[in-house]
């Protein structure tokens, strides 16, 4: 440090021999050189928030790793608003399907695994988030324009692509940045842990790597990563099909009941039923004009009105997009029954999104066919 080293990086794949590696050597190569790699999960949220809402991923992330049995893990403070949390190559079975060797799937395996936890703790995380903070309205307010779905990874989230050569900051290193050391913690310890914490005079002492696990820890998930991933590329190909389309603009008169209670005109959830109405009507093909009509028709309803300035500015958004966006499915909490405009009819029994109402109430029934 005295001499102007501050930074130190280490890679999370294991060499048979490091000081071989060279650009030249192809990816086959590369993968017969490679004895194994720990998975380094890193965590960051946006500048807005605080590293308490970093803390919030991490822990939502710790506990979906105990339930598969996974606790062989250390953490460190990423030495900004972030932590690492590292999981051994110990812990990785060594074969998947008795012949694939889990040490040549890298990083594919690994950016699966980080995509499967971000699928398997999404809701529990938007909770968490709106826990913390109170409200939805008062996360998605720091954010600029709209987004296409209310999503706890705009606020929080595990870096989940990378380059084949990933490097991560070494325990101890100090952030060229912030001048503060990428410190190693106790998990006991993140709920305390402040910045100030990290501040290389009030470093102390040093915690020890974890020891090798006893048993394959992650066996059980990667089996799941696996199954989750070809039943998505099955599911994939499903819809891969023609899916039927909605001809002409649809009237109201055919519109879902939670529409036409937004319609009647609201005093909470007026900026999510925007988001909303705008999704649904472009479904229903409606133009852009007849859109922004209908909007300010409906926001004459409401007590009290939103400006005109923000729903226009929404709207322009919204019509710059290249595809047309669905509204929140029919189970999204935070939208229709928190609003309080969900009162199912028979139809809303067999969809799980408003635009699918449509499909089921326009679609006219077969003739059959009269044998003679």
């Amino acid at each position: 440090i005295k001499k102007g080293v501050v930074a130190f990086h280490g890679s999370v794949e294991r060499w048979r021999n490091p000081m071989m590696l060279n650009t030249k050597l192809s990816q086959k190569e590369m993968d017969e050189m490679r004895i194994g790699w720990d998975l380094v999960m890193d965590f960051d949220a946006i500048p807005l928030l605080d590293m308490d809402a970093t803390k919030i991923i991490v822990k939502r992330v710790l506990e979906f790793l105990k339930s598969y049995g996974v606790e062989t893990t250390s953490l460190k403070f990423s030495g900004n608003r972030g932590f690492h949390l590292m999981i051994p190559w110990e812990s990785f079975p060594k074969k998947m399907h008795f012949t694939e060797e889990t040490r040549k799937m890298y990083p594919e395996l690994a950016q699966k695994i980080i995509d499967f936890i971000r699928f398997k703790i999404y809701d529990d995380l938007r909770d968490d988030l709106v826990k913390w903070k109170g409200s939805w309205s008062s996360l998605a307010e720091m954010l600029e324009g709209h987004p296409e779905e209310m999503s706890p990874y705009l606020f929080v989230d595990i870096e989940n692509r990378w380059s084949s050569r990933h490097l991560f900051r070494l325990p101890y290193s100090i952030n060229e940045k912030t001048g503060l050391v990428s410190v190693p913690l106790r998990l006991k310890d993140l709920k305390d842990f402040e910045k100030e914490d990290a501040r290389p005079e009030k470093v102390r002492g040093v915690i020890p790597y974890p020891e090798i696990p006893e048993s394959i820890e992650m066996a059980e998930l990667i089996e799941d990563v696996d199954y989750h991933f070809r039943t998505v590329k099955e599911e994939k190909k499903k819809e891969e099909k023609k899916t039927p389309m909605i001809r002409g603009r649809i009237p109201e008169a055919s519109f879902p009941p939670c529409i036409k209670n937004i319609m009647k005109g609201l005093n909470d959830g007026r900026k999510r039923s925007l988001f909303i109405l705008v999704n649904f009507l472009r479904k229903a093909n409606w133009s852009w004009e007849e859109i922004e009509k209908r909007i300010h028709e409906w926001n004459s309803k409401n007590n009290p009105p939103l400006k005109d300035n923000y729903i226009n500015t929404q709207i322009k958004w919204f019509s710059r997009q290249n595809r047309s966006l669905l509204p929140p499915n029919c189970d999204n909490q935070h939208f229709y029954v928190d609003i309080g405009i969900c009162t199912p009819d028979n139809i809303c029994k067999s969809v799980k999104n408003p635009a699918s109402y449509l499909l089921r109430k326009v679609r006219r029934p077969k003739r059959r066919r009269v044998k003679r």
